[in-house]
């Protein structure tokens, strides 16, 4: 087992590293095409890589566990393991970051709302891509 300092500060970099993700995710709908003309192009790309290597990962995850959902996180997947949670816990297959996030932050919501942002999100990215 790993010592004790040392996971806090791998958990600390894992979600340092969500935390920039998320806000690349987010923070590129406010880049104006003025500034980056080829901002749209990247930030679907972005996305469609990102959300092609969760459910890669959640693939592998479903096939290694037997169970578990298709779209699973990498990063919290090793988030969770250094927390002690192993692979096939549900607290790294039914685990959200942004969930965890806003729960710290002590807000409070319908777990429903985090998909639909995350929907609502991919799919004005789309929009912009494909007009």
């Amino acid at each position: 087992m790993m010592n004790l300092k040392y996971n806090k500060q791998l958990i600390k970099f894992l979600v340092f590293l969500h935390i920039l993700f998320f806000i690349s995710w987010i923070g590129l709908f406010f880049v104006p095409e003025s500034i980056w003309p080829n901002r749209v192009f990247y930030h679907f790309w972005y996305v469609i890589g990102v959300m092609g290597l969760n459910v890669g990962w959640g693939s592998s995850i479903k096939l290694y566990n037997k169970r578990g959902n298709l779209f699973v996180c990498p990063l919290t997947t090793m988030t969770q393991y250094a927390r002690g949670h192993k692979i096939s816990d549900e607290k790294n297959n039914g685990h959200s970051f942004v969930s965890e996030i806003l729960l710290n932050l002590n807000i409070r919501y319908p777990r429903l709302i985090i998909l639909m942002g995350g929907t609502l999100s991919v799919l004005i990215i789309s929009y912009q891509y494909f007009l």
